[in-house]
């Protein structure tokens, strides 16, 4: 069973793990295991759903994938890239400076749009639900990690990011964290990357 396991970690990779494009960065500083990037401009298409941490993803897929697959004004389809991006209020629990509660509730999931597309370039969607919007250039401190897609193991990234980063005299957070995903659910869990990703600033000195 063990060398099975083996064998398909070997496999897997080459056939089902496709390299999509995601945005540009460059690793500005690297610890022992999380990392801080500069992370240029993108545009995203965002949806809101009214849905818990695991099942916003699904509930929110199948409109992203119509919008990018041509259901905009003027038909035109779109490359899938990475990541998935997941923001709510109820991701985290790094108190009110971190995770905000909406009036709404639930959670926006978002597909990262081709490089080069920007919000005044990007076809109209024909669901009003979903929104396009520009992610300004921002530096971010990322942990990677692998596994299933619970909301458990999230936040135990999570905790462990937001204390490295308070742990760090060079780093501050500056805004609300996000959950990144580079694979689809057919993919092995022990497989997938997933990301926490925080917005950071230089700590004053």
């Amino acid at each position: 069973m063990r060398s099975s396991l083996l064998l398909l970690a070997l496999l897997l990779p080459r056939c089902t793990m496709a390299s999509y494009e995601e945005p540009e960065y460059s690793v500005i500083q690297r610890g022992e295991a999380w990392e801080v990037r500069q992370v240029q401009a993108y545009t995203i298409a965002e949806i809101h759903v009214d849905a818990s941490f695991e099942k916003a993803g699904r509930e929110a897929f199948r409109p992203l994938v119509r919008y990018i697959g041509g259901a905009n004004e003027t038909g035109r389809k779109m490359a899938m890239t990475t990541p998935v991006e997941q923001r709510g209020q109820v991701l985290g629990k790094g108190g009110p400076e971190l995770s905000r509660p909406s009036s709404k509730g639930g959670h926006d999931v978002a597909f990262v749009l081709p490089l080069g597309v920007a919000v005044e370039d990007a076809p109209k969607p024909k669901d009003e639900r979903i929104h396009l919007r520009r992610m300004a250039e921002r530096t971010v401190a990322v942990l990677r990690y692998s596994g299933t897609w619970s909301r458990a193991r999230y936040e135990d990234h999570e905790r462990r990011l937001l204390d490295a980063i308070a742990s760090s005299s060079e780093w501050s957070v500056d805004g609300d964290p996000v959950w990144a995903r580079f694979n689809d659910p057919f993919t092995l869990w022990f497989l997938r990357r997933n990301e926490v990703q925080i917005p950071v600033v230089k700590s004053e000195s």
